[in-house]
């Protein structure tokens, strides 16, 4: 049996769904899809009038247990999202500026924890680095040999792999460019700025980092963010309300027979600030719509100033990535 997670958010601005209507519409369209395709869903919806959490199939494999609208599910490069949003709060704060050196920061943790700095992992030209270029993936530095991570995870199944093991898997590449010359997708450069974050917050390790803090005062204590969570050490068991998942070993390809691994019993750490994150998927919706129609003056994540240079794209250089137009049409914010 193959069951996976998928993640179905909405975040209507403007629009006023009857959220009955919704629920109607939905929930027997997931029903159908669970059972066709052998596959669970958590779906997701919020507008001003309220919102709307579903599920359909199982969540476990082995107890047929099912899959429940407030599960926790991991989200991966969801992250991002969520570090940058930080990273942009602090700015605001005057913590920080974008076109300051990202090694600026980055450096006294890499220094304080392992002995290292952004010049000993890319060499000279690891200086022109930004942290605007951290941000857009306009930094050069390749990603992380997701092969070997993958690898990784499975044979040391009780063990993590933690940050700074993705940024020496992504600095064996060195830079694939100089800093700015084009845009290269890295997960490498959301752990380098969650490295950033823990230095302008004044912590002293990567773990000290509560990503929670993100969220305003105002809305954490709403009751809205219940279900969303950021995983640390230990396997995805040990977290209570964390969904199944469930990853095939496509190496192990023979006579054409999958073989699918349940990821409850691996680290969930998963590249820490560039993908730990588990929500909900109502939670996750929550936090689109309240990040792009909550105003800062309102108790909102950020003001409109950041959201619109957030959100000013650039072309990646990544023919794997597809996009809207095809292999190689994907794009980054930060302009």
């Amino acid at each position: 049996m193959r069951t996976f997670i998928l993640m179905f958010f909405c975040a209507v601005k403007g629009t006023l769904v009857p959220l009955d209507d919704v629920k109607q519409a939905v929930q027997p369209v997931l029903d159908e899809m669970a059972l066709k395709y052998n596959m669970s869903f958590s779906f997701g919806f919020t507008n001003p009038a309220g919102r709307v959490a579903l599920a359909a199939g199982v969540d476990s494999v082995w107890s047929k247990t099912p899959l429940h609208p407030d599960s926790l599910i991991p989200l991966g490069s969801v992250t991002k999202a969520w570090t940058a949003v930080m990273v942009m709060q602090a700015v605001e704060a005057g913590r920080l500026s974008l076109e300051d050196a990202a090694a600026r920061w980055i450096d006294p943790v890499l220094q304080r924890l392992y002995h290292s700095s952004m010049e000993k992992l890319w060499g000279k030209d690891a200086h022109l680095i930004r942290v605007r270029d951290l941000m857009g993936m306009t930094s050069g530095i390749a990603d992380y040999d997701d092969f070997f991570m993958e690898h990784f995870t499975f044979k040391f199944a009780g063990d993590d792999a933690g940050p700074f093991l993705y940024l020496k898997s992504a600095a064996r590449q060195g830079l694939t460019c100089r800093p700015r010359s084009k845009a290269v997708y890295s997960g490498a450069n959301y752990v380098l700025l969650g490295f950033l974050l823990v230095e302008v917050h004044q912590m002293w390790s990567w773990q000290d980092l509560d990503q929670l803090r993100a969220i305003p005062n105002n809305l954490m204590h709403s009751g809205r963010y219940s279900h969303t969570s950021f995983s640390r050490l230990g396997r995805c068991i040990q977290y209570s309300g964390f969904a199944h998942q469930y990853a095939w070993k496509s190496w192990e390809f023979e006579n054409n027979t999958q073989t699918f691994e349940d990821l409850a019993y691996t680290s969930c750490l998963n590249g820490w600030t560039m993908g730990n994150l588990a929500s909900s998927a109502v939670d996750l919706a929550t936090f689109f719509f309240d990040l792009f129609s909550l105003p800062k003056e309102k108790g909102g994540f950020l003001s409109h100033k950041s959201l619109t240079e957030m959100t000013t794209f650039k072309r990646l250089n990544d023919t794997w990535c597809e996009g809207p137009g095809g292999p190689g049409s994907c794009s980054y914010g930060m302009g």
